[in-house]
């Protein structure tokens, strides 16, 4: 293994406000930190399929072996093996109630909550043979909504009130549901149509010349007003009347499986090729290089301090989570592998230098890269000093022999 291409440079920031929460919408998304979990690392089930969090901050985890709790250190799993309300494992919907009830639903159609440490069974219909992923949510009303392969379901506030069916749609599959920014709610169905429930009226959304190449899997309207709709053929936004086909390259195979807008009003998309951030009219990459995940992205969640955690497929789940350290690679543009010399300038500009002769500046959150001299070229830069308008280079050559001997001033102007 090459050592130097696995060396990487990191610049500290000293934020004097606290920890820094969020993801700054600055950074490119190569500068977040990340930490993955699988097998290895007590994760029970490599596929998370599902993500919520509860009022005492334990992360709840739907799996294809049953629900998982994780406290940050250990995990927990729940399935028919040990809790005899699991009929079955492959639990791929969650949802924390205003109540602070957890709902789970499972592949099959089945659907519990757990509420002060106890598992209940909610029956819904015969019918109901599947649910799919993103088919909970609450509106403004508190009824708790759920969609399944018999039409729409929902319950009434109140702890012991049963599910209802929706008789808006008798039997016709629901493929995802979510609330919109006024906490009505949105319902996607197996013929491609959009619909909203206002005052027990149903509002198709789109009209008859907006053409969807498959049905919506996922809805999440944006701080904006902007709906962003994921499908098998891509992402969409429909804002003010208009429908957006969005095409993304590196590889990414069509199908959006989760969308999430962070607090920061970051804009997340994660796909069966691979996790994506709109930032400023673009969409950036994060691959499994950089974050040690699975590019089969299902489930995306932010929890209350603001970190990002990924479910993948066969991946794991990682978090990514902002911090006081950016870190600098050859993503940021940073040229080099090893560097010996740092310096912070009057203009607040930071000058790194190494082997090779490479000089590099960073300022204003960009790097920036200076060429000298082919005759330098084959040096070290070991220290920096600065006049108004020059920085002088200390260079070393990089023969093993004589290193003192070969001592040579560089001094270049940069603007």
């Amino acid at each position: 293994m090459n050592l130097r291409k696995h060396i990487f440079l990191i610049v500290f920031f000293i934020n004097f406000f606290g920890l820094l929460s969020g993801l700054d919408p600055l950074k490119k998304i190569t500068q977040y930190t990340s930490n993955t979990w699988k097998a290895e690392r007590g994760l029970p089930d490599n596929t998370v399929l599902a993500i919520a969090q509860d009022r005492s901050g334990y992360l709840w985890l739907g799996t294809a072996e049953g629900l998982v709790r994780f406290d940050g250190v250990t995990f927990s799993i729940f399935n028919s093996t040990n809790t005899a309300e699991f009929r079955e494992h492959f639990v791929n919907n969650l949802y924390v109630d205003r109540g602070g009830i957890l709902w789970i639903a499972t592949r099959s159609g089945k659907l519990l909550s757990l509420e002060k440490g106890k598992f209940k069974n909610h029956f819904l219909a015969p019918m109901v043979v599947s649910i799919w992923q993103n088919c909970l949510a609450e509106d403004i009303q508190g009824n708790l909504w759920i969609g399944t392969s018999d039409g729409l379901f929902y319950r009434p506030p109140g702890s012991n009130q049963l599910f209802k069916k929706c008789l808006l749609f008798p039997s016709i599959k629901i493929v995802c549901i979510a609330t919109d920014r006024s906490g009505r709610l949105l319902i996607s169905t197996a013929n491609k149509d959009l619909y909203r429930l206002e005052k027990e009226r149903l509002i198709r959304i789109l009209s008859a010349v907006d053409q969807l190449n498959s049905d919506i899997s996922i809805i999440m309207q944006a701080r904006n007003g902007c709906l962003w709709l994921g499908t098998e053929g891509g992402l969409y936004s429909y804002q003010d009347g208009r429908l957006s086909h969005y095409r993304f390259k590196l590889g990414l195979t069509a199908s959006i499986m989760s969308l999430i807008e962070d607090h920061d009003g970051n804009l997340w998309a994660g796909s069966e090729g691979g996790l994506y951030r709109w930032n400023q009219g673009t969409f950036q990459f994060l691959g499994t290089d950089q974050y040690g995940g699975s590019n089969f992205v299902c489930s995306l969640y932010e929890d209350a301090e603001g970190s990002l955690w990924v479910g993948t497929v066969d991946g794991g789940l990682t978090q990514i989570r902002d911090e006081k350290i950016t870190t600098l690679t050859g993503h940021e543009g940073l040229n080099g592998e090893v560097f010996r010399s740092l310096h912070g300038d009057d203009a607040g500009a930071l000058w790194v230098g190494g082997y090779g002769g490479y000089l590099n500046r960073y300022r204003n959150g960009r790097v920036e890269n200076f060429s000298l001299p082919a005759r330098f070229r084959r040096e070290a830069i070991w220290s920096f000093y600065f006049r108004p308008g020059y920085v002088f280079s200390r260079l070393i050559g990089t023969s093993p022999a004589s290193w003192w001997r070969q001592l040579r001033l560089f001094a270049g102007y940069f603007r």
